[in-house]
């Protein structure tokens, strides 16, 4: 009887943790940045490389870009932070940015990340995404009312990769275009590092002093695309730091100035594979551009 009082207590306990654990994964979190846009976090998003929605808004309507890992009640706490016509727009098509898309009736994308919303990297079909899909590519502006977001391409971590542009403000939010850790092309479809070189070129040249990524909880300096170009080139085609992905690829890892802690790390995977060809892109670009 004992025995069976203290296994009930124990079940009973683990229960109770359980559930605590359930509601503090579902807990969000925002925080007001200096240039305006909204900071939303989960503590289930919070792991070892932490993911950030981002909210933006302006008179008349407010939008959403990413909607992170799949968790309840991503809808309900934006519905918390603002009353306005919402426009939910995803980054890119990869899941830690997607999860919670059927908690809105609709979400906008790049076409070229849509069928990421309906199959995994490997081309694995997936469940609807419980949405309608609309889609958005480069040139669009998008008008909240005294508040304007540029749409810039920036193919590389997914070809249908975007960034959004805050020209008055001065800001660039940049899912995992441009971010301190960059995951160069997992999957199937390689994107020319040329391509990606053009993108960040474009990108240098609009006015902003802030980047707000997905995955780093602190405005980074626009001269980090500068780091990102130039730690290619100097480190890829020496590097010997393997990371290997069991089932997947192994990639190169570029890892520069410590770890994450440190404001000016940065973090670049690209296939180990795909090395050669990588290198001999970015020397042709280079080339070509030092002739300009």
């Amino acid at each position: 009887m004992k025995n069976s009082i203290v296994r009930y207590l124990a079940h009973r306990l683990m229960r109770r943790e359980e559930r605590k654990r359930a509601r503090m994964e579902n807990t969000f979190v925002h925080e007001q940045t200096a240039h305006g846009p909204i900071r939303i976090s989960c503590t289930a998003w919070r792991t070892h490389n932490p993911i950030n929605a981002w909210l933006v808004c302006g008179a008349q309507k407010a939008l959403l870009l990413d909607t992170g890992l799949s968790v309840p009640g991503l809808a309900g706490y934006v519905r918390s932070l603002t009353g306005l016509p919402l426009m939910v727009v995803n980054s890119h098509g990869h899941f830690d940015h997607t999860g919670c898309n059927p908690q809105f009736d609709t979400v906008w994308i790049h076409p070229q990340d849509a069928p990421l919303l309906f199959q995994d990297l490997f081309g694995n079909a997936l469940a609807a995404p419980g949405c309608e899909v609309k889609v958005l590519q480069g040139g669009d502006s998008i008008d909240l009312g005294g508040t304007v977001l540029d749409v810039y391409e920036v193919p590389g971590h997914t070809p249908g990769s975007i960034v959004l542009h805050n020209a008055a403000d001065g800001y660039l939010l940049s899912g995992d275009a441009i971010a301190r850790r960059i995951f160069y092309t997992p999957g199937r479809i390689w994107t020319p590092f040329s391509h990606y070189f053009d993108a960040l070129e474009r990108v240098r040249a609009l006015d902003f002093t802030a980047i707000y990524s997905a995955h780093d909880d602190m405005a980074l300096p626009k001269d980090l695309i500068d780091r990102l170009m130039q730690a290619l080139e100097t480190h890829l085609e020496s590097c010997e730091n393997v990371w290997a992905m069991p089932g997947v690829n192994d990639y190169y890892l570029i890892e520069l100035n410590g770890g994450p802690e440190n404001p000016a790390y940065i973090n670049i995977s690209v296939c180990k594979d795909r090395r050669n060809e990588a290198v001999a892109d970015i020397r042709a670009w280079r080339a070509a551009h030092a002739q300009h």
